[in-house]
């Protein structure tokens, strides 16, 4: 985000910074510096207790082939894998009901949608994000609209898969980037006009030219 303001040549800097699929956040302080939100993270169980959890849940099903994922950087509260895809509709896929059975069995969230190539991902493949209950990007966008009092009508968010869509449905102004998957565009309706960053850029030099 801090490079996209940038590329608009605003002075705006960000006065919150969620990362790690919801499960960081970033405040600004007096000064400006970007410090963890200390109430944010003390929702979370300790690291080795969410690892383990984790550890349990892929004990209890050995049938599934999952395999860890090493292009999206490491995190203190996810654990991220991809499975073989193999079906479109993710109800009707046995393995993601198990999944969710086991993760809400041990306490813990649980991400599953369709990969997106166009961002790097295998093509044919599923995301499966494990995360501490109550994280995730919905549920940090719920946060700073609750606790920080950002109203829905001052915040935009964009994605590009089926991950994003619970953050899109919290935000006044919402949309996915051209890129984003067809999972995605089947649940949410408004697509900007070019990929990756180039089109959140554009979309908000759209609104603070409209503001000034």
């Amino acid at each position: 985000m801090i490079a996209v303001l940038g590329d608009l040549a605003t002075s705006l800097q960000p006065a919150f910074i969620g990362g790690n699929l919801g499960t960081d956040l970033l405040v600004a302080d007096a000064s400006g510096a970007l410090v963890p939100d200390l109430l944010w993270h003390a929702r979370f169980p300790a690291p080795e207790e969410f690892s383990a959890r984790v550890d349990s849940v892929l004990t209890s099903l050995p049938e599934l082939i999952l395999a860890p994922q090493s292009t999206h950087g490491a995190g203190t509260y996810k654990r991220n894998f991809y499975l073989r895809a193999v079906t479109e509709n993710l109800d009707d896929d046995s393995r993601v009901w198990s999944l969710r059975q086991a993760t809400a069995a041990h306490s813990l969230a649980i991400n599953v949608n369709h990969c997106n190539p166009a961002a790097g991902d295998p093509e044919g493949y599923l995301d499966v994000d494990f995360l501490p209950l109550g994280a995730g990007k919905h549920e940090i966008a719920r946060f700073l609209q609750e606790t920080w009092q950002v109203p829905a009508s001052r915040t935009l968010a964009f994605g590009d898969s089926g991950n994003d869509l619970g953050m899109l449905a919290c935000a006044g102004h919402a949309w996915l980037v051209s890129n984003a998957t067809a999972e995605a565009r089947q649940a949410h309706p408004h697509v900007t006009a070019r990929p990756h960053a180039g089109g959140i850029v554009d979309t908000i030099a759209n609104i603070l030219t409209k503001e000034q």
